[in-house]
């Protein structure tokens, strides 16, 4: 059967269920309350999960949802320096809900209402919800978070990816994991991001560089991912998922336990682990050499909690083995040209499990401990203590045996602590200091070296009716001491970078309709050490690298504006912004390609230029009827090198996305349920200097997918879902992956996934 028949079925079936559907005219009010002195919080996100039916809270605390179904409800209540609150509610007739969340910090950025991802409340903060999160449980981090404006996905190949927040990534995105900096071997697209996506509880992305809280390097934003919260009541719940794909016959397994003790019940623990194992994709028309996955983690966490202070301890770790593309790795300069102008690459090959050379193994341990101390309704010190261990091993093409052909030793240790206060006027300070070695042995690729840093930042929050205003700033002191023998001579170079930045933010909330925000505020970070020392083949992106030690610091301006306005049906919301880099550093293609005894390979330099990286994102959600929703959006990019007059290389094409989806009452068994078709257009990028790289951007394409999500409503409830990614089988190449000189992109992929939750004694009311 032709999938556009398919589809139009499956439309036509899903339609007739909906002859019988309820009538959602129930209506849910209340107040957004403070626990501690009942003050009225105003912009507050309420929400019902896994529906587009959400409001704010007024300038007095007050919201209302209508068009509500009957029925078992799970609604969200987001406010700004709040844990979450996820209450249960059974509606059969319009009712009155207050909230109380209970304040513990708060958030640092421009104005950061947290926000369900395709509302976009706030362009600055976007929050996947956990119908988002689990829809996403077989796929890497960059791949999950690319359908949120703005976001693209950077990669090296399928299975090592990472998320690139308007043209910025790696050393520019700051990964904040269970309340760590992400400390991994971070240098550039080929390394990815060692984390379990399947242990997400909420997944929260910041865009642009007002986040002083988090580090001075977050300037293309930050991504905060965190497990999901510890039990606060006695009794046990857990969750079981399942799920798989056709393309590289990909399973995925997790399962999570979180209980608490009822003879201590200030105690909570929680288990969890994951694996996951794929082989060869193929492309439409080729299966794509040695591109197996194999993937096996596990963590747990336990905690004590009274009324004024509490404890957590935490352990995670994470062990993966990728293959790379086999047909990456040439032999000479004559077949790498080739490969260059190939249609097809000369290392097809069968679908196999196997992964041999060349291919990585990483593993990635993570330990925290956390304590916080409650001195008064309105203020709250935190203490943050974290160790991490990453191992990354490299098998080149061009050995034998189990040996790798460089081994990689990175140990991280950060510390952090932080004050905060609540009122009319709001303040937050913290310190933070940190501790790195890096050693090394088999081929050089970089040196041994030791790393200091140091940190604080303050933040002040006025708040007065509809207005808003955040001023903070911050300073960082970085000390990198280097070890590397050259004629057999020990050389010991020292780096010292410091700078401070800071930034101001304004809010305007017009009504419950309109609301305006602009920020305006600088950040640096300093050169990371592969920017510094690169030297020779990087196997993961099958490229030779050279950096330079002379590299300064990156110092960046932004300015960043948004309005998002509602009408009865139509919400849009639009973000203007604009970065100026002095000493941008990048990775350039030199457009040349060299023989080494390995084999022959692109050539790419770090450089340092003066940039602009100036854009525009826009969204529109129209409530076509009451079970339709039409979503359009685009994302503009303009990357200019200022120091040479010429466009900059590798910045993401203009994008647009439009979905139709549709949301059927099919039963009171059936909760949630939501048929989507989508659609992404990415332009072919026109704006790059010729004769740089080594071969042209690819042409234009347009991808179809559709999406089924429902949940079986029974005593413990199943979650299904359903997606056909590709729908059309296209064949095309992504201008954003390092190995598009090389093969195509997946072709069409059937993804689908069941979650069962579980809990012995059914909870009315936590906070999360």
């Amino acid at each position: 059967m032709r999938f556009d028949k398919l589809i139009l079925t499956v439309l036509i079936l899903i339609t007739g269920l909906s002859q019988a559907q309820e009538t959602c005219d129930i209506t849910i009010s209340g107040s957004v309350l403070d626990e501690h002195n009942q003050e009225p919080l105003a912009f507050a996100f309420i929400v019902i999960e896994g529906t587009s039916n959400a409001t704010t809270s007024d300038s007095l605390g007050n919201y209302i949802l209508k068009g509500v179904c009957p029925g078992k409800l799970i609604v969200h209540c987001d406010h700004m320096g709040c844990e979450r609150i996820i209450d249960t509610l059974n509606t059969i007739q319009s009712t009155i809900h207050n909230f109380h969340p209970e304040h513990h910090v708060n958030e640092l950025g421009l104005l950061e209402i947290t926000t369900h991802v395709k509302k976009s409340e706030n362009k600055q903060t976007k929050l996947l919800n956990e119908q988002e999160i689990v829809k996403t449980q077989t796929k890497q981090l960059g791949a999950a978070l690319s359908q949120i404006q703005g976001v693209q996905n950077q990669s090296s190949g399928n299975n090592v990816s990472k998320p690139s927040i308007h043209g910025m990534h790696s050393n520019r995105v700051l990964i904040l994991n269970n309340e760590l900096r992400q400390e991994g071997q971070q240098w550039g697209t080929d390394h990815g991001v060692e984390l379990d996506f399947t242990n997400s509880g909420s997944v929260q992305v910041i865009s642009g560089a007002n986040s002083l809280a988090y580090g001075s390097d977050a300037i293309g934003g930050v991504i905060i991912v965190n497990p999901k919260p510890l039990r606060k009541k006695h009794g046990l719940q857990g969750s079981v998922f399942l799920g798989g794909e056709s393309n590289g016959k990909k399973g995925v397994s997790a399962a999570e336990l979180n209980g608490n003790f009822k003879a201590i019940p200030q105690l909570s623990y929680r288990l969890q682990g994951s694996l996951k194992k794929s082989g060869n994709i193929n492309a439409p028309d080729y299966y794509i050499d040695n591109t197996g996955l194999e993937e096996h983690n596990y963590s747990w966490a336990l905690g004590y909690r009274s009324n004024n202070y509490g404890l957590e301890v935490s352990y995670a770790d994470f062990n993966s083995n990728i293959g790379v593309f086999s047909g990456a790795h040439i032999g000479n300069l004559t077949d790498l040209q080739a490969a260059f102008t190939a249609e097809v690459p000369n290392t097809v090959n069968q679908f196999s499990y196997d992964i041999a050379r060349p291919y990585q193994t990483v593993s990635h341990e993570t330990v925290k401990a956390k304590s916080f101390f409650y001195f008064n309704d309105t203020s709250k010190l935190e203490i943050i203590y974290g160790r991490q261990f990453n191992q990354r091993s490299e098998f080149d093409n061009h050995s034998a045996g189990n040996v790798p052909d460089f081994n990689f030793n990175l140990t991280s240790h950060t510390a952090e602590v932080k004050y905060s206060f609540r009122g009319k006027f709001s303040h937050q300070t913290g310190i933070q200091s940190g501790y790195q070695t890096n050693t090394w042995d088999g081929r050089f690729f970089i040196p041994n070296y030791e790393k200091y840093t140091a940190g604080t930042y303050f933040i002040e929050t006025y708040k007065n009716g509809h207005h808003l205003i955040n001023i903070g700033g911050r300073y960082d002191y970085n000390f990198i001491s280097v070890y590397y023998f050259e004629n057999d001579v020990l050389l010991n170079p020292i780096h010292n970078y410091s700078n401070a930045n800071g930034s101001v933010s304004y809010a305007y909330n017009f009504s419950d309709s309109l609301i305006f925000r602009s920020n305006i505020g600088s950040a640096w970070r300093p050169p990371s050490i592969n920017e510094l020392y690169s030297n020779g083949l990087h196997h993961g992106s099958a490229s030779l690298e050279y950096g330079a030690q002379n590299l300064n610091s990156e110092q960046v301006y932004n300015l960043n504006t948004s309005l998002e306005k509602k009408w009865k049906k139509v919400e849009i919301s639009t973000q203007l912004y604009a970065n100026y880099f002095e000493n941008y550093i990048y990775l350039a293609p030199t457009g040349e390609s060299e023989l080494t005894i390995r084999g022959a390979f692109p050539v790419y330099q770090f450089e340092q230029i003066k940039a602009w990286l100036n854009g525009w994102d826009f969204e529109a959600d129209i409530h076509l009827t009451k079970n339709f929703d039409f979503e359009f959006g685009t994302s503009i990019l303009r990357a200019k090198n200022q120091t040479d007059n010429e466009f900059l290389w590798g910045m993401p094409s203009d994008e647009v996305k439009a979905s139709l989806s549709y949301s059927p009452n099919i039963g009171k068994h059936f909760k949630k349920t939501n048929f989507r078709l989508n659609s992404t257009h990415t332009t072919k990028q026109k704006r790059f200097y010729s004769n740089a790289d080594f071969v042209n951007p690819p042409s234009a394409y347009t991808l179809f997918n559709f999406e089924a999500y429902t949940v079986l409503n029974i005593k413990t409830p199943l979650t299904f879902y359903f997606n056909i990614n590709n729908l059309l089988n296209n064949a095309y190449r992504d201008y954003l992956n390092r190995f598009r000189y090389f093969t195509d992109e997946m072709g069409r992929n059937f993804v689908f996934g069941v979650k069962f939750n579980f809990e012995v004694e059914e909870k009315h009311h936590h906070h999360k």
